[in-house]
């Protein structure tokens, strides 16, 4: 019998087994078997729940039959395997790496299952495959919250993206697998790769610039430009300064030294026209005047922190 404190919020999972019983997975981590009783009623069958009171230790988030008779649960990183056959005793268990997250859903990769491989998407939206005997590897991934930093290497095939789950990713445009992965300490709202190809900046919520290497992901330095959220990043073409601005409005230059290990302030302009935050900047192909466009959608162009005017929406 089910004690109080037992009874699940949830059912959070299901599927049917091959005799045509209904297999329930709850918030509690437990999975049941429903039998049919002699009323066409359906109740927990307590000898084949026996095994599996305490499948796992979270939530059981995905049930799969497969062919032979096998059922495939997901709770947490866990995956583990019940021989239906035998009173749905363990056969067999894997746990995924914390990077991939938790399991969100199991499915055949073949019709019926009969050869065990399954794809596991999971709550870090990436998509595995594998089986309980292979190891399982990661085919699909991508952010997991917003993305608001995207960019595109100036001479390579292929782009960096940096979104709110701190995590920066360089893909290749050809393959779209990822070239490098890492993991940076705030969320990223921007980004500017520099005209050689060689730095990846990212704004971030904490305001602060993280400079990268684009080759390999290594983190260079990281720049305090203030305490408000850096919304918008701009290398010169020339690639000896960077513009930051941010949600207070303000427009920082910063030339680069030492092959961009450090960066110093040049020149800092606060450019709040109705209290208005920076969305976006570029500069001229000389590398002498910016333009920057505020939250209320006025553009404003300035020649190295100096405003010389503003349009409703006409470029350089």
């Amino acid at each position: 019998m089910i004690n109080k404190d037992d009874v699940p919020k949830f059912v959070t999972s299901l599927c049917f087994s091959p005799t045509g019983d209904v297999i329930t997975g709850d918030s509690t981590g437990a999975i049941l078997i429903w039998s049919r009783d002699n009323s066409s009623v359906f109740c927990i069958n307590e000898d084949l729940s026996l095994q599996t009171r305490r499948a796992h230790k979270k939530t059981v988030s995905a049930l799969c039959m497969l062919g032979d008779g096998t059922l495939l649960s997901g709770g947490g990183n866990e995956v583990k395997a019940w021989d239906s056959i035998n009173n749905y005793c363990l056969v067999k268990e894997r746990v995924l790496p914390e990077s991939a997250g938790h399991v969100r859903s199991l499915v055949p990769m073949s019709a019926g299952g009969l050869d065990g491989s399954i794809f596991v998407s999971t709550t870090r939206n990436k998509v595995l495959e594998g089986s309980l005997q292979l190891k399982f590897k990661v085919v699909i991934q991508g952010h997991v919250e917003e993305l608001w930093a995207v960019e595109s290497h100036p001479l390579e095939q292929t782009f960096v993206s940096a979104g709110h789950d701190q995590t920066v990713v360089k893909w290749s445009a050809l393959s779209h697998a990822p070239v490098w992965r890492v993991n940076v300490e705030n969320p990223c709202t921007s980004i500017s790769i520099d005209p050689k190809g060689r730095l990846i900046a990212l704004g971030t919520t904490a305001g602060k610039v993280v400079v990268l290497n684009s080759y390999n992901g290594i983190q260079l330095t990281t720049v305090l430009v203030g305490g408000a959220q850096v919304n918008a990043l701009s290398f010169s073409p020339d690639g000896r300064r960077l513009a930051v601005g941010t949600f207070d409005g303000v427009l920082q230059i910063h030339y680069l030294t030492d092959e961009g290990q450090r960066f110093f302030d040049s020149e800092v302009t606060t450019l709040k026209h109705n209290n208005m935050f920076i969305m976006h900047m570029d500069w001229s192909v000389d590398s002498k005047f910016i333009q920057a466009c505020l939250g209320d959608y006025e553009v404003i162009f300035c020649k190295f922190g100096k405003s010389v005017g503003s349009d409703s929406g006409q470029g350089l």
